[in-house]
C-alpha cells in the first residue's frame, strides 16, 4: 500500500506499461491493414452492390473495434504514466471508458450498427454496455474508501443539522 502519493504506482510490474504500448501499436496495424484490405476489394469490383454494402459494414465495424481498442490502451497507457493517485486513476478511467461510450455510440449510429446482421448489433451491443459500465464502476471505486472524491456528509448521524452549518 503506498504511503504517500509519490509512492503511488498504476502497474504492478514494470514491464506492463510497454506490453499495454504493444497492443496499442498491434491495435493500430490491425486498422490499418482492415482500411488497406478494404480499398483494395472495392476496387477490384468483385462484389455486386449488395456484397460491397455488407463487406463494408463489417469492415467499418472491425475498423471501429480496432480504433476504440487502441483508444482504450492508448488511455489505459497515459493513465498509467501521469496518475499519482489512486483517486486520479479511477477519475480519469471513469472519464476514458465515458468518451469510448460516446464514440462507440456515434460510430454504431453513424455506420448502422443498429440495423446491422444480429452477431454485429449484438457485439456492438455488449461493447457499449461493457464500456459504460466500465465508466460507472470507475466511479463507484473511486467514491468507496478512505480518500475517495465524493462528496463528504456535512453532519454526522448523532449531530444535529444546526451543527453542521
Amino acid at each position: 500500500m503506498p504511503k504517500s502519493k509519490s509512492d503511488f504506482s498504476y502497474w504492478k510490474y514494470p514491464w506492463q506499461p510497454w506490453l499495454v504500448l504493444l497492443v496499442v501499436v498491434l491495435q493500430l496495424l490491425l486498422l490499418r491493414s482492415g482500411i488497406h484490405d478494404y480499398r483494395i476489394l472495392a476496387a477490384a469490383g468483385v462484389f455486386s452492390p449488395e456484397e460491397l454494402r455488407a463487406y463494408l459494414l463489417q469492415q467499418s465495424f472491425s475498423c471501429t473495434l480496432s480504433g476504440s481498442l487502441a483508444f482504450l490502451f492508448l488511455g489505459l497507457f497515459l493513465i498509467g504514466t501521469f496518475a499519482r493517485s489512486r483517486r486520479a486513476a479511477d477519475l480519469s478511467g471513469a472519464v476514458l471508458f465515458l468518451l469510448l461510450f460516446c464514440g462507440l455510440a456515434v460510430c454504431g449510429l453513424a455506420f448502422g450498427f443498429y440495423k446491422a446482421p444480429a452477431s454485429i448489433s449484438a457485439l456492438w451491443i455488449v461493447y457499449l454496455l461493457l464500456s459504460l459500465f466500465g465508466s460507472l464502476y470507475d466511479v463507484y471505486r473511486g467514491k468507496k474508501g478512505p480518500g475517495g472524491w465524493a462528496l463528504k456528509p456535512c453532519f454526522s448521524p448523532g449531530q444535529g443539522r444546526h451543527d453542521a452549518y
